[in-house]
């Protein structure tokens, strides 16, 4: 299997709502959250999520990218990312990569190297999303 974090047929959007049709990778820490079907999470979550990020569109349907906000909810399993190879589709696998590395930057890169000052969360209505400044430098940039 040859898993690329942007498969074919795969749209980058940065302006994505949640919504009934979305689809979920989500992480508690490092590991990869699967429902009991051994699928990623769809539609409305019933528990909450942090540091959502919108990663675009993969043939129609919306994929986002957040952590779990508390403990692992009961019809869920958490395992490490490379073990999605043998579960997840080679689209849907490169996408959980793509977003444990997004999840990973917004987790460790709180504040602006230049300047210190922190930047908004992601998800959250700050101008530009592709290009989020901090309030105090000239430069910007951001991967969401």
């Amino acid at each position: 299997m040859k898993a690329t974090s942007r498969p074919e047929g795969f749209q980058p959007s940065l302006t994505l709502v949640p919504g009934e049709d979305a689809a979920w990778v989500l992480f508690d820490g490092p590991r990869l959250l699967l429902g009991a079907n051994g699928t990623l999470p769809q539609g409305a979550l019933p528990f909450a999520v942090e540091d959502v990020i919108p990663l675009g569109t993969l043939e129609g349907q919306p994929f986002f990218a957040a952590g779990l906000a508390g403990d692992l909810p009961t019809g869920f399993e958490a395992l490490p990312l490379r073990a999605g190879f043998t579960r997840l589709p080679e689209a849907q696998m490169g996408l959980a990569g793509y977003a444990a590395q997004l999840l990973d930057f917004a987790r460790t890169h709180r504040f602006c190297g230049r300047c210190g000052a922190l930047w908004p969360k992601p998800g959250t209505n700050a101008p530009a999303p592709a290009r989020r400044a901090a309030s105090r430098s000239t430069r910007a940039w951001r991967p969401w």
